[in-house]
């Protein structure tokens, strides 16, 4: 077993410890929670973006099935709102990534 020390501000260790005492969890406990779940999805385990009022995060867990993936997908088809062709969007999506600039991959 290691031990991990870092700061962080003592209202939201106030709050985490309330929450997660709520939960029957201790602070040590749900951090390794969160720790083994990014480990599992090989990243966050939840969408990180500058402004999540679009974002869409559907996990690729590993061990997910492809029917759950799918009834997500499905779900989220009905609220899509774009008029662009799935080319046009991947298009802005790689000039976005890119910002601009030709990437040879």
């Amino acid at each position: 077993m290691t031990q991990v020390n870092f700061r962080i501000d003592s209202d939201v260790k106030r709050e985490a410890d309330e929450l997660f005492d709520r939960l029957g969890l201790s602070l040590s406990a749900a951090i390794t929670i969160f720790i083994k779940k990014s480990i599992a999805y090989r990243g966050l385990p939840f969408a990180v973006c500058e402004d999540d009022s679009h974002a869409v995060y559907v996990p690729a867990h590993p061990r997910s099935s492809a029917d759950v993936r799918r009834k997500a997908l499905r779900a989220l088809a009905g609220s899509w709102k774009d008029k662009r062709s799935a080319k046009e969007i991947v298009d802005d999506i790689e000039r976005h990534r890119t910002r601009g600039r030709k990437v040879e991959l």
